[in-house]
C-alpha cells in the first residue's frame, strides 16, 4: 500500500467554494495571581493547536495554521464557508420554511461532529448559530471548535470562551471540569440553537447585554434541578426570562407530530449534567431512528477512514484513453487543492495575515492614548484600575483572506505561456572539466541509473529540459548539463510559481511511494519544497510499512538512567522554535528520545547529549506524527551517524575527527597548518558539529537546507560541509590565535548555506574515496575495502587498517593505488626512497628526492603544476612526516600511498606498472644529485 496515499496535505480536496477564514485573540495574561506569563501562554497555545490540524471530519472546518503577530496577538487560519445558521434569525421567511427533516439532518451532522471531537478529547464550548456553517452542498461545518482546547479551557487567555446565551449552568459556574460533563456542554448549546431555529425566537428574553439577569436565571435553574425531576414542566420556569415561544414548544403535548423532536430538545436541555446525554448517546435517540436506521443519513456524505483507490473515481473510456486532454479554460486553479497548500502558496504570493487585516482596518482597537494604564496603589501595594486594552483580547469576527492575487500568480504558472522551470537534476555531477570527479561513479551506483535515455524512460516525471545526460569519454568525466538552475535556492523557495510546480510533482510522487522512491531521490537532488519536506525526507530514508505499530511497540514510559539528562536537555533544545518550546513539544521530544534508546538497546546505543538536537528537525517537520518522526530518526542515524551513540564512542569519534583533519589538510593546507600550529584541533570544536550533524550550531531553517543535500548525498558529505564552514570563516581564522578561535564555533550566523553546500560538493567530487575511508563508516561489511584493498585476508602490511592513534597524529591522509591510477594525469608522485631503490622501480612520471631537502626543491615541485601530490615510500619510512611537511608548505591535495612501492609490485592495477627505466632528469644542489624525475609516460 502507498504509505502516504490518504495524507490530506497531498491529496485533492473534495470541498467546493472554500474560503480561508481568520479570527484573532490575544494570549496575554494580565492578572497578577495567574501562573501563566505571556510568552509561556502563547507557546502553550501553539503546541496544542497542532493537534487541531490533524482533525479530519466532513462536518468540521479544517484548521490550517496559527500565526503570531505583534503584542502576542494570535491569528487562526481555518476553512470557512460564507453561509451559517445565524442567517436564519435575520430572514423571517426562512424559519417557517424549515421542516423537521431539515432540523433532523442538521442535528445529526452536528452530533456526529461533536462525537468525533469528544473522541479526540475536545469540547467545543463555543457553539453558536454563527459558527455552524454549511457548504454549497448544504453540509454542516462546525467552526471555532478549537479555541477552548488550544487555550487549555480558557486558562491561557484573559477572556471567557463561549456565548453565555448558549452555555449551560455548569459552564457558567465552572463545573465543566467534572468527568461526566465532558462534551455535554455542547449538547445544551445544540438544544438551545435548534429550539431557537424551530420557533424563530431567541431562547432568552432581553438583549445580549443583560448578562446579569441571564446568570441569575442559570443559577436558579441549577438550584431548582436538584429538587425537580423535570424542570421544564414547572410553573416557576416562566419567571426565568425564557422566551414564551420556547416554553410553549417545550411544554407542548405529546399528541402532535413533533413529539420526538421535542423530547430530543428536552434531552439536550437537561440541567443536571449527570442526566444529560452525551453526543454519542443522542445519536441513538428516537428522533433519528426513523430516518437513520443504521446510524447514517441517506444524504450524509460517507467518510472514508481507510485508504481507498482513487482510480475507482476515474471514468474509464478506452477510445479516449490516448487522446490529449485539454485543460478546462475556466477551471479554478485552486479547485480541489488542499487548504494547507492554498495557504502556503498564499503566503508565497505575498500574503501576510496581520498585514492584510490591518490594511482592511480590521485590527482597529482602543486608541493608544486610551490604553495608558489608569491605576492607583491601595493597601498592601496592590494596584486597582484598568491596566489593559480589553478590546484587544478577543474578536469573534471572521475575516476571509483574499485569494485574487494568488489565483493570478498561479494562472501564470499553469497557463500555456508559463515559463519553463529549469531543473538541475545533475547537480551532483557538475564538475570542472579539467579536474577529477570521483562522485559521479558513486552517485550513479547509488541511483542505479544508466544513460540519459534510460533515466528518461524510467521516471514518471523526467526533466522537461534535459532528456539526455551527455558524457565525454575523457577520464570518465561528465560534460556539465546546460540546464542549471539559475535562481539561488532562497529565491526558488519564495517563487510561488516554482513551488507550485514542485509541490504538484512531489505530491504525485508521494502518492505512489514507495514505488516512486528512486524518482523522489532523483528530483530531490535539485531541491525539496519546504511544504512537503517531512514526507520527502521519510521517502528518501526509505520509511514505509506500518511505522505507527513499530513506534507503539516500544515502551516510552519506563524509567532509565538517562531520564535525568534527557529532562535537562529537552527544555533547552532549540527553544526559539514555537513548537519545541511548548510543553507539548517537550513531551513529544522526550518520548521520541526514550523510544530511540529503547529501540536500540540491543545495539548498545545510549543517550548522548546532542541526540535531542539530532531529533529536532524530524519532530518539527512531523510534529503531528511522532511515529513518522521516530522512524526517520531510527533510519537516519545508522546511515549518517553510525556508532556515534555507542556507550563507548571514543574510537568512532576520534577516527571521524582524524579524517576531518586530513580532509582539511587535503583541501586547505594553509588553514590546516595554521590551526595545527596554534593547537586548535577538531576535538575542541567539531565534536558537536558531527554528533548533531550541525543542528547544534545552525538554526533549524539552515539545518533543513543542509540535510536536504546530506540525505541525497554520499555518507561523507557532512565531513566536507565541516570543511566548507571553516573555509567560509577562513579570513578570520587565519588571523586568529587559540584564544580568539574559541568563540567562533558556537554559532555561524553569517555562513551562507547554499555556498557551503556547493563548496562541499565540489570538494567531495575531487576527493578520492580512499582518502575518506573509515573503519567505522556506515554499512561496513566483510568485503569492505581497507584503504582500497579487498578484505579477503588481512596479512600484508598495507592491508592492515591504520591504527586510529596513528591517523590522529598524521596531518595528511592515505590514498589507495586504485585511486592513484585514476589521478595519473593530474598527480605528481613524490618518491622519497633512496636513489638506488628509485632506479630499481618507481611510479611512472614520478619524482625522486631527499625528504630533508623539501625547502630547496619546493619551487621545482610547484613548477610541475599538478593538482594532486602523492608521497610514495616504503614500510616504516618517513612518508607521513614528509606529507605533513608538504602540507605545511601549502601544497594542495597531499596524500601518502598506502603500501608504497610494495603494493605496486604485489597488487598492480590495470593501466600502470612499476617502471624500472633510467630515463629521468636530475637536479643538483652543490654538485650532489638530489632531484630526479622519470620521463616515461604511462
Amino acid at each position: 500500500m502507498a504509505t502516504f496515499a490518504t495524507d490530506k496535505e497531498i491529496n485533492a480536496s473534495f470541498q467546493q467554494d472554500v474560503h480561508l477564514g481568520v479570527n484573532s485573540f490575544s494570549a496575554v495574561a494580565g492578572i497578577e495571581d495567574r501562573d501563566v506569563v505571556p510568552a509561556t501562554a502563547t507557546t502553550e497555545i501553539f503546541g496544542r493547536f497542532q493537534a487541531l490540524k490533524t482533525l479530519l471530519h466532513p462536518n468540521l472546518c479544517e484548521y490550517v495554521e496559527i500565526v503570531k503577530g505583534k503584542h502576542d496577538r494570535l491569528f487562526v487560519v481555518f476553512e470557512y464557508h460564507m453561509n451559517h445558521l445565524g442567517e436564519l434569525y435575520q430572514s423571517s421567511g426562512q424559519v417557517s420554511k424549515l421542516g423537521i427533516s431539515m432540523l433532523r439532518e442538521w442535528a445529526f451532522q452536528i452530533l456526529k461532529a461533536l462525537a468525533y471531537l469528544n473522541q479526540n478529547g475536545i469540547t467545543h464550548h463555543n457553539l453558536a448559530p454563527h459558527n455552524i456553517l454549511y457548504d454549497v452542498e448544504g453540509r454542516i461545518k462546525l467552526a471555532d471548535y478549537g479555541l477552548f482546547y488550544m487555550t487549555n479551557g480558557g486558562v491561557d487567555v484573559d477572556f471567557p470562551i463561549g456565548y453565555p446565551h448558549y452555555l449551560p449552568p455548569e459552564a457558567i459556574y465552572r463545573q465543566v471540569n467534572k468527568p461526566e460533563a465532558t462534551g455535554k456542554v455542547d449538547v445544551w448549546s445544540l438544544g438551545v440553537i435548534l429550539a431557537e431555529i424551530f420557533t424563530g425566537s431567541p431562547f432568552w428574553e432581553g438583549n445580549d447585554k443583560d448578562i446579569e439577569k441571564l446568570f441569575s436565571s442559570l443559577w436558579k435553574l441549577q438550584e431548582e434541578e436538584e429538587h425537580n425531576d423535570d424542570i421544564w414542566e414547572k410553573f416557576f420556569i416562566w419567571e426565568l426570562g425564557i422566551n414564551e415561544a420556547i416554553l410553549e414548544f417545550l411544554q407542548g403535548t405529546d399528541d402532535d407530530d413533533i413529539v420526538d423532536f421535542r423530547k430530543f430538545i428536552r434531552a439536550c436541555l437537561k440541567v443536571d449534567v449527570s442526566n444529560r446525554c452525551s453526543p454519542e448517546q443522542l445519536l441513538s435517540h428516537p428522533f433519528f431512528s426513523s430516518s437513520y436506521g443504521h446510524g447514517l443519513s441517506n444524504n450524509y456524505k460517507y467518510w472514508w477512514k481507510k485508504p481507498f483507490l482513487q482510480s475507482q473515481q476515474i471514468d474509464f473510456d478506452e477510445e479516449s484513453l490516448f487522446e490529449p486532454v485539454d485543460d478546462q479554460p475556466n477551471k479554478d486553479v485552486l479547485h480541489r487543492m488542499p487548504l494547507s497548500q492554498i495557504y502556503y502558496f498564499w503566503k508565497l504570493a505575498g500574503g501576510d495575515v496581520e498585514t492584510e487585516l490591518a490594511k482592511r482596518g480590521y485590527l482597529l482597537s482602543t486608541p493608544p492614548i486610551e490604553r495608558i494604564p489608569r491605576t492607583v496603589k491601595v493597601q498592601d501595594g496592590k494596584e486597582e484600575g484598568t491596566t489593559e486594552d480589553t478590546a484587544f483580547l478577543f474578536s469573534d469576527t471572521i475575516y476571509t483572506l483574499s485569494l485574487k492575487e494568488l489565483r493570478q500568480r498561479l494562472e501564470v504558472a499553469t497557463g500555456p505561456n508559463r515559463e519553463a522551470f529549469e531543473w538541475d537534476t545533475d547537480y551532483f555531477l557538475l564538475i570542472d572539466e579539467d579536474d577529477m570527479n570521483f562522485l559521479v561513479e558513486e552517485m550513479s551506483d547509488n541511483d542505479n541509473s544508466g544513460s540519459g535515455d534510460e533515466v528518461f524512460g524510467k521516471y514518471l516525471f523526467p526533466d522537461p529540459n534535459n532528456h539526455k545526460v551527455t558524457s565525454s569519454s575523457t577520464n570518465g568525466q561528465t560534460t556539465p548539463p546546460t540546464n542549471n538552475v539559475k535562481l539561488p535556492l532562497m529565491n526558488r523557495e519564495k517563487d510561488v510559481g516554482y513551488q507550485f510546480q514542485r509541490v504538484a510533482l512531489f505530491s504525485e510522487l508521494l502518492r505512489q511511494y514507495p514505488a516512486s522512491r528512486d524518482e523522489i531521490i532523483h528530483h530531490a537532488k535539485v531541491d525539496i519544497p519546504p511544504f512537503l519536506r517531512g514526507k520527502i525526507w521519510a521517502a528518501i530514508l526509505g520509511v514505509k510499512g506500518d511505522y505507527q505499530a513499530l513506534y507503539d511497540s516500544f515502551k516510552k514510559e519506563t524509567e532509565t538512567t538517562t531520564d535525568r539528562q534527557i529532562d535537562v536537555d529537552v527544555p533547552r533544545c532549540h527553544q526559539y522554535n514555537q513548537l519545541l518550546s511548548s510543553p507539548i513539544g517537550h513531551e513529544k521530544l522526550r518520548r521520541l528520545l526514550k523510544c530511540f534508546i529503547a529501540a536500540n538497546a540491543n545495539n548498545k546505543l545510549v543517550y548522548w547529549q546532542g541526540l535531542d538536537s539530532l531529533c529536532a528537525p524530524f519532530l518539527t517537520l512531523n510534529f503531528n506524527d511522532e511515529a513518522l518522526a521516530f522512524s526517520c530518526l531510527h533510519t537516519f542515524i545508522p546511515k549518517f551517524a553510525q556508532d556515534f551513540f555507542l556507550s563507548d564512542n571514543s574510537p568512532v569519534i576520534t577516527e571521524y575527527l582524524a579524517v576531518f583533519r586530513h580532509l582539511l589538510s587535503f583541501h586547505d593546507p594553509e588553514l590546516s597548518s595554521h590551526l595545527d600550529r596554534i593547537g586548535y584541533h577538531p576535538e575542541l570544536y567539531a565534536i558537536r558539529w558531527f554528533l548533531t550533524l550541525f543542528t547544534h550550531v545552525f538554526p533549524l531553517e539552515k539545518t533543513y537546507h543542509l540535510w536536504d543535500k546530506i540525505l541525497v548525498g554520499p555518507p561523507s558529505l557532512p565531513l566536507f560541509i565541516g570543511i566548507s564552514i571553516l573555509r567560509q570563516l577562513r579570513e578570520m581564522l587565519i588571523k586568529s590565535e587559540f584564544n580568539d578561535c574559541d568563540t567562533f564555533s558556537e554559532s555561524f550566523p553569517d555562513v551562507d548555506i547554499e555556498k557551503c553546500i556547493q563548496s562541499a560538493l565540489s570538494m567531495c567530487k575531487v576527493t578520492p574515496p580512499s582518502v575518506i575511508y573509515r573503519v567505522h563508516e556506515p554499512f561496513a561489511t566483510p568485503d569492505t575495502l581497507h584503504n582500497g584493498v579487498p578484505d579477503h585476508h588481512i596479512q600484508r602490511w598495507w592491508e592492515q587498517p591504520i591504527p586510529i592513534n596513528d591517523k590522529k597524529t598524521e596531518l595528511a591522509p592515505r590514498i589507495s593505488l586504485k585511486d592513484l591510477v585514476k589521478l595519473k594525469n593530474h598527480v605528481l608522485v613524490i618518491d622519497i626512497r633512496s636513489e638506488q631503490e628509485f632506479s630499481r622501480g618507481h611510479f611512472p612520471l614520478s619524482v625522486n628526492m631527499d625528504p630533508t631537502q623539501l625547502e630547496q626543491f619546493a619551487h621545482a615541485l610547484r613548477l610541475e603544476n599538478k593538482k594532486y601530490h602523492v608521497v610514495l615510500g616504503k614500510r616504516g619510512d618517513l612518508g607521513p612526516q614528509f606529507a605533513a611537511d608538504l602540507v605545511r608548505a601549502n601544497f594542495p591535495r597531499v596524500a601518502v600511498l598506502t603500501g608504497g612501492i610494495d603494493v605496486m609490485r604485489v597488487d598492480p592495477e590495470e593501466g600502470v606498472s612499476v617502471c624500472a627505466c633510467r630515463n629521468f632528469t636530475s637536479g643538483s644542489k652543490n654538485g650532489t644529485a638530489a632531484y630526479r624525475k622519470c620521463r616515461i609516460c604511462f
